[in-house]
């Protein structure tokens, strides 16, 4: 594992040329400047009925679903966009998916020949419940295949005001955009904005919503446009700030379909981050209900495999791991608990920073990660991983607000060949050691176990013997 970082006086170079024009590069439909931008709004009424964007979608659905398959706006092939090309557990899903949203809008728009229509969203935070649109047999909006005929409530373990204000104050770049990967479609480490709310959806929804098919289900492009909402919401409070690591400015993302000149394309990275030009216009965005800001110091550094850390970078960056080792899987309700007694190094990283956060001076603390990674995608009854800190015994009655409880990440993925990756949750621990020592149930120097328990999120009491996952990999990481 190793740390890559750029100086702030280089990020802010590159978020000034970003902000400059667009170059060409095959950009196709993309708005010039000072046109008006149609806003995006909540697909739904405060009584969960469908609003007027809401129809205008379902109209568009249907008429995808009856274009010839030889018609690349069809609806199969704007899914196989997805299937063929989306990278999950890596840097590049946020603007990739930014992307993919905003060309499936041009078509939407391009088939209703209605230049003013704008993408809706599904704001399950504020309203959980699968929407009732979604379960009308007769409706393009229907799909055969989810879970409970699409009779679930999103969990708020997962997706609920708690989380959303996590992602909100999070300023580890890795929590939000993913790890560090070499290549689009390459497996890194997924943070907490992909790992948590973005997979549950995913798993709790089911069907092909499980599937890197995932775009046949149409509530596919509801739950998506809603992550944009809230990378766009998270972006408004932090300066807009992104990875600046060359690797990731330089690829383009690929391949879209442009309607309005009848060709693929593929998208310059770092043109994503002007959010106006790919329609990325809400009529709501998210705060944080309480402002406790986390400050990262060094707000460029990913995880990931990009090669060693050149001499320059070796002088600021100090990395510490101890890991604990997996002797069995773990079975579905029943918590396992491993062990990890950090070496003098990483003891001494530990007291530094909970000094460092106890004091407010959060700008001068350094990072500390839990990895939980390398995990085979388990029977689907096992949807995420709760896990816990000094936790004795937990079991599913245990409270979320037990000052160990780190969170809950959900296992998203589908068997096929191209998309058998393993998933990999890394985890700021920065605010749950500092509430673990309060609670006279950690010090630095003394170990830490790691629980883990697996859940379905359909039904939170299942226990079931014999349905287990191994994640293979548990790792305490220290960034100074």
């Amino acid at each position: 594992m190793s740390f890559k970082y750029q100086s702030t006086t280089t990020r802010r170079r590159f978020m000034q040329h970003t902000a400059m024009a667009l170059g060409v590069l095959g950009m196709g439909s993309l708005r010039l400047e000072g046109q008006d931008t149609p806003v995006r709004k909540n697909a739904l009424t405060s009584s969960g009925g469908a609003t007027p964007e809401l129809d205008k979608y379902s109209r568009a659905v249907g008429l995808m679903k009856d274009l010839p398959i030889s018609d690349l706006r069809n609806w199969t092939n704007q899914a196989r966009i997805h299937f063929d090309h989306c990278p999950h557990t890596n840097w590049w899903f946020l603007p990739w998916h930014r992307a993919y949203v905003f060309y499936f809008e041009q078509v939407c728009r391009d088939v209703l020949k209605d230049p003013s229509f704008a993408l809706p969203y599904w704001d399950w935070t504020a309203m959980p419940k699968f929407p009732e649109s979604f379960r009308n047999s007769s409706s393009p909006l229907y799909i055969d295949g989810r879970n409970n005929g699409g009779n679930i409530t999103i969990s708020s373990e997962s997706n609920g005001r708690v989380v959303i204000n996590r992602v909100l104050n999070q300023t580890v770049l890795q929590q939000i955009f993913s790890g560090q990967a070499s290549t689009q479609r390459g497996s890194s480490t997924q943070g907490l904005l992909e790992g948590t709310p973005h997979n549950n959806v995913h798993r709790q929804v089911g069907g092909q919503m499980a599937t890197y098919m995932s775009p046949l289900d149409p509530i596919f492009w509801m739950h998506h446009c809603n992550i944009d909402r809230i990378w766009q919401s998270w972006a408004a409070l932090h300066n807009n700030q992104a990875p600046g690591e060359q690797k990731w400015k330089e690829l383009s993302l690929a391949r879209f379909y442009d309607p309005v000149s009848k060709r693929q394309v593929d998208v310059p990275t770092p043109d994503t981050l002007n959010a106006t030009r790919f329609n990325a216009v809400y009529d709501r965005l998210e705060t944080p209900s309480a402002a406790r800001f986390l400050l990262s110091k060094h707000p460029e550094a990913f995880v990931g495999s990009a090669g060693e850390l050149t001499p320059e970078e070796a002088t600021h960056v100090t990395e510490a791991t101890v890991g604990a080792t997996l002797t069995k899987p773990i079975g579905l309700g029943t918590a396992a608990t491993f062990r990890l007694d950090p070496t003098p190094k990483l003891k001494g990283l530990v007291r530094e920073t909970m000094g460092n956060l106890q004091a407010t001076n959060a700008a001068a603390a350094s990072e500390l990660f839990l990895l939980v990674g390398d995990i085979p995608l388990p029977p689907e009854s096992i949807t995420a991983l709760r896990i816990f800190l000094n936790t004795t015994n937990p079991t599913l009655d245990t409270s979320l607000d037990d000052p160990g409880y780190v969170g809950t990440f959900s296992l998203f993925g589908d068997r096929s060949p191209q998309h058998a990756h393993n998933s990999s949750f890394l985890i700021d621990l920065r605010s749950n050691l500092p509430e673990l020592q309060k609670a006279s149930r950690y010090s630095p120097d003394t170990p830490l176990d790691v629980s883990i328990l697996p859940i379905d999120a359909n039904d939170l009491n299942l226990v079931r013997a014999g349905t287990t996952v191994r994640p293979r990999k548990i790792e305490l990481v220290g960034l100074s």
